[in-house]
C-alpha cells in the first residue's frame, strides 16, 4: 500500500468529511472498491434527487416507524434500519 494511504492503527469511527471520497474524486484517498463505488452511486443519486426536488427518496421516520436510511457498501447496501435498535437507544436512555 502506498504510504500516503496508510491507515491509522486505531478505529476512527464515523468522522466528519469521510463521505467526501464517495461524492468527489479526490487524490488524497485510495480508489474506491467496487462495493464502495456502488455506495457512491447510491449517495449521489439520493442526494441529488433531494437537492433537485426537495423530496426525500426514503421513508420519513415517525414515532410509529422509527426507521432511518442506512447507506452502506457491501451486502445489504442502502436500506431502512430500525434506529432505536441499531443505535442501542434503550441503553443510552437508561443512563440518565
Amino acid at each position: 500500500m502506498d504510504p500516503q494511504y496508510q491507515k491509522p492503527g486505531f478505529d476512527v469511527g464515523a468522522s466528519h468529511s469521510f463521505e467526501l471520497p464517495y461524492l468527489f474524486e479526490l487524490n488524497a484517498y485510495e480508489p474506491l472498491t467496487p462495493a464502495q463505488q456502488g455506495l457512491s452511486n447510491d449517495m449521489i443519486r439520493i442526494w441529488t434527487h433531494f437537492a433537485r426536488t426537495g423530496k426525500a427518496d426514503w421513508k420519513p421516520t415517525t414515532p410509529a416507524a422509527p426507521n432511518v436510511q442506512s447507506l452502506a457498501s457491501g451486502p445489504g447496501g442502502t436500506h431502512l434500519v430500525g434506529f432505536a435498535k441499531d443505535h442501542r437507544y434503550d441503553f443510552w436512555k437508561s443512563l440518565r
